[in-house]
């Protein structure tokens, strides 16, 4: 478990998960079941993650140079949207999903003094940042 990322709640009146972050992957965990599901796809640790109001979308990110951001549906557990090599010279530092999980902000560091904070239109499929 990496101690540096909060623990998500999925809880609803039909859902007993949280999420949290292992070394290279999210693991959604039924704490009623006790069972675990690992969300892999990242090569390198998860830095950061961010769920929408319903817990339904979670996106994971690892802020190595990759700067790979996933995002997930947490009820069929698979990955619907990647993002690449966003911030490809000094990496990825946060994410944050919207209450409605239609944007996605990001912010990393092109530059070695400058940080750049992007907001994504993942929703419609595009892997271009419609604003800095």
């Amino acid at each position: 478990m990496n101690p540096k990322i909060p623990i998500q709640n999925l809880t609803t009146e039909t859902d007993t998960r949280i999420v949290f972050a292992g070394s290279h992957f999210p693991i959604l965990y039924n704490y009623c079941t006790k069972e675990m599901v690992h969300l892999e796809g990242h090569h390198n640790i998860v830095s950061c993650m961010t769920i929408d109001e319903t817990g339904r979308w979670l996106v994971s990110a690892g802020g190595a140079r990759d700067s790979v951001c996933i995002i997930w549906d947490t009820q069929k557990c698979n990955p619907v949207f990647s993002l690449y090599h966003i911030y490809k010279e000094f990496g990825l530092s946060m994410v944050k999903l919207s209450l409605s999980a239609r944007y996605l902000v990001t912010v990393g560091r092109n530059v070695e003094d400058a940080y750049s904070i992007d907001l994504w239109l993942w929703t419609l499929g595009k892997e271009c940042s419609e604003g800095t």
